[in-house]
């Protein structure tokens, strides 16, 4: 340093180094380091005149942004004590607000003998009432950055760089010695990138210890976003936080509500919260008080635990050795994140295996909603899409037993992605009530709400067993299906959605049996009147064809053909009123002569159809079918039934 002859020498301040990857934890750390370079300038100015201005000066010339003191006090002796009030750093010129941080009033003791070794040791700071707000301009520079760093204009590579997983102890060797530390009333506000504001209440935050090499004990209570939470935190001494050679000690709990989230290990970079590795616990008698701090309810509101390993290097997230219960159900897995960058969402790979899975301890009960109270049926799902903030989650869950209600499935397995924009199920699979059912499809974000397309296909299936889930005792068919379904659908809406479909089902069966008894009522056999047919009779094929448009399928051909008769049909089914229309008559050539072979008709509601016979003028005609407009799934079901002819 240079002074000119005569002139009192004055010092040079180092320019304080921020972490850059959390800019939350970064403003609070600026707001600090701001407070303590005000304070250490007023201890070596205390022969000059005006050191408030000299300060000012000082620190807006560094900053390169107007910086103003409205007092600030230094009282010479040991300790050195140092009071300022109305502090005020200006925002970026392209900030939404004029100061981008305020404090109220600070006081603070000095250590002086550590001050003369060029060391800050703080035996008390209190810092009133702070305000921070951080945002970025729409090239992604933060506000937080100063000087030439807030000139350069990040590159494309640089913005879109890959995640980082290398960890520096960074500020960790100057961090200041802070015996009692208090902050009062505080405010922090960060805007993302996709313009949402997450907001930190700070009422009062409390740091104490009883020497550089003793434990630190940390209070906190605030608000995320509204959302009221506490820290209790005990971490190792200021000494080993200095010794950036050693993973810092560190154990601390988040209680929101009943619920809490426990962390107890080492961290390579604690200012930034980094290089975490250590035991994650979580316990939440109400998972919406957790949930609700992302504005988040769930009607029905499970308790959840969970237990596992994190680490943390740089953007990388892990939790192995996952293991916990959600609404009783207790499950293990593992959790792996990536954080975004540049407003791109987190991604998210989770798996989770269930032995047992109850829906009914995790889905509200009653179907009723909340807004209008009245009852929502399947046409009311949802077909809207993740919005941007959504992360990107890959998902691999099991259950080797699934319930629901009445339902049971076993072996239930599902593969997927959930991102903003879009939902895809690249596989699901369960045996349900003994039905073994496979699934794809997506849905996607489009005007007027989400596409959905989807297929499910099921084989070999018990038909006894499928009636029963359908809520029927019948025993009149028995036997092996294999069927197909292909839907495609657009609209806020299920219900929106069929208004605009398009698809196709396949349901088909090989060499089952049918009761003689349905038989003879569905050709008006006259030995019907008299007494009800004994026994069941071969089933050689049944199949039946539907094709979707606009919430209306049409069924052509239906055909069962047994060795006493053959029965053939057609006819509608509105998704959109749930009801049906259908023709069913017995082949005359197939049935005996008592046979009166008289069309049958079954309309209405589908839980209460009405069943009529017609005249002949109502029998249909039958034709052959082209299949060439189904998927070729169903085209290879349709080729391989005999009943197509």
């Amino acid at each position: 340093m240079t002074t000119a002859p005569g002139a009192e020498p004055r010092p040079s301040f180092p320019r304080p180094s921020f972490p850059r990857r959390h800019p939350v934890v970064t403003g609070l750390f600026l707001l600090l380091a701001i407070v303590l370079v005000c304070m250490a300038g007023g201890v070596w100015f205390l022969a000059t005149a005006d050191y408030r201005g000299f300060a000012e000066s000082y620190l807006s010339k560094k900053l390169q942004r107007p910086v103003s003191i409205g007092a600030l006090d230094v009282g010479w002796g040991d300790p050195l004590t140092v009071n300022l009030r109305d502090l005020r750093l200006a925002n970026a010129d392209w900030g939404s607000t004029p100061d981008m941080a305020t404090v109220k009033q600070a006081s603070a003791a000095l250590d002086l003998s550590a001050l003369l070794h060029a060391k800050l040791r703080f035996r008390t700071l209190a810092v009133d009432t702070p305000v921070i707000v951080l945002e970025r301009d729409p090239a992604g520079r933060g506000n937080w950055l100063f000087g030439a760093a807030a000139d350069r204009q990040p590159s494309p590579q640089q913005a879109d760089a890959k995640p980082q997983a290398d960890v520096q102890p960074t500020g960790r060797k100057a961090f200041p010695v802070l015996l009692d530390f208090v902050l009062s009333n505080g405010k922090v506000s960060y805007r993302t990138f996709s313009g949402n504001i997450l907001r930190i209440d700070l009422h009062q935050v409390a740091l104490k210890t009883s020497g550089d090499d003793q434990p630190v004990e940390i209070t906190a209570i605030g608000a995320y976003n509204g959302a009221d939470l506490s820290l209790a935190a005990q971490t190792h001494s200021f000494q080993e936080l200095h010794d950036t050679a050693k993973p810092f000690g560190a154990q601390f709990t988040v209680t929101r509500q009943a619920a809490k989230l426990t962390f107890a290990g080492t961290l390579t970079n604690p200012l930034n919260v980094d290089g975490a590795d250590g035991a994650l616990t979580i316990d939440a008698p109400k998972l919406s008080a957790i949930l609700s701090i992302f504005h988040t309810t769930l009607d029905n509101d499970p308790a959840a635990g969970l237990a596992g390993h994190l680490t943390r290097q740089g953007d990388f997230w892990h939790l192995t050795e996952a293991k916990g219960q959600l609404a009783g159900n207790a499950f293990a897995g593992k959790l792996d994140l990536i954080e975004g960058r540049r407003g791109k969402s987190d991604d998210i790979k989770l798996e989770a295996a269930f032995d047992e899975l109850n829906l009914d301890t995790l889905l509200p009960s009653g179907g009723k909603s909340k807004s209008s109270g009245s009852k929502e049926g399947w046409q009311d799902i949802s077909l809207e899409t993740p919005d941007k903030s959504a992360p990107r989650l890959a998902a691999t869950l099991s259950a080797a037993q699934l319930t629901y209600k009445t339902m049971t499935a076993a072996d239930a397995r599902l593969n997927g992605t959930l991102a903003p924009g879009e939902i895809v199920i690249d596989s699901a699979a369960l045996a349900l009530s003994g039905i073994p059912l496979q699934a794809t499809g997506f849905l996607k974000a489009a005007p007027g709400g989400g596409k959905l397309s989807t297929s499910v296909d099921v084989k070999n299936a018990d038909f006894q067993a499928l009636a029963r889930l359908l809520g029927s005792a019948t025993k009149d068919l028995s036997g092996k299906l294999t069927g197909s379904l292909a839907l495609a659908l657009q609209g806020k809406t299920i219900r929106d959605g069929l208004k605009a479909s398009s698809g196709s089902a396949v349901i088909s069966m090989m060499n089952g049996r049918v009761s003689r008894d349905l038989l003879e009522k569905a050709s008006i056999d006259l030995r019907n009147v008299f007494r009800n047919g004994a026994g069941t009779v071969q089933v050689s094929c049944m199949l039946a064809i539907l094709r979707l448009k606009n919430g209306v399928g049409a069924l052509a051909p239906i055909r069962l053909r047994s060795s006493e008769a053959t029965l053939n049909g057609q006819g509608r089914v509105d998704f959109l009123s749930q009801t049906l229309d259908l023709t069913l008559q017995s082949d005359r050539k197939s049935t005996s002569f008592l046979a009166l072979d008289i069309p049958i008709r079954i309309s209405g509601p589908w839980q209460q159809p009405k069943v009529n016979l017609l005249g002949n003028a109502g029998r249909i005609k039958l034709a052959d079918d082209p299949v060439g407009d189904l998927p070729p799934a169903q085209q290879g079901i349709v080729a391989a039934n005999s009943c197509r002819q």
